[in-house]
């Protein structure tokens, strides 16, 4: 009985592993870009376009939004204003903008 509950464990393993490899290769299908799995299982891109962007600092929301939109087209704008919050849970296809009341970018930009 425990060698046969081995086993299963073995092949639920090798299935969650293939499916987690499928998956990351699906996330860069053209090659392109490069796509890691992390420890947790979660893919994600390490794309020199990535971010952050430092240049967004101490500049216009509009800018900001423009260089961000040319360099990551997958990625979403979360504008946070001043007392606002976000969800803790990291996104890779969206991209947190801090700005003050005056839309001026505060903080440097970066998926998550």
């Amino acid at each position: 009985m425990m060698t046969r509950n081995l086993y299963l464990a073995f092949l639920f393993t090798m299935l969650v592993t293939s499916l987690l490899a499928f998956e990351a290769e699906s996330l860069d299908p053209t090659g392109e870009g490069t796509v890691s799995v992390a420890k947790s299982g979660v893919a994600f891109d390490t794309s020199p376009l990535s971010g952050p962007w430092p240049k967004c600092t101490g500049g216009t929301l509009q800018a900001c939004t423009d260089i961000i939109a040319a360099e990551a087209p997958d990625v979403t704008v979360l504008v946070l204003h001043p007392g606002e919050g976000a969800t803790r849970e990291y996104n890779i296809f969206r991209v947190i903008v801090h700005v003050d009341e005056n839309d001026i970018v505060t903080n440097v930009p970066n998926r998550g």
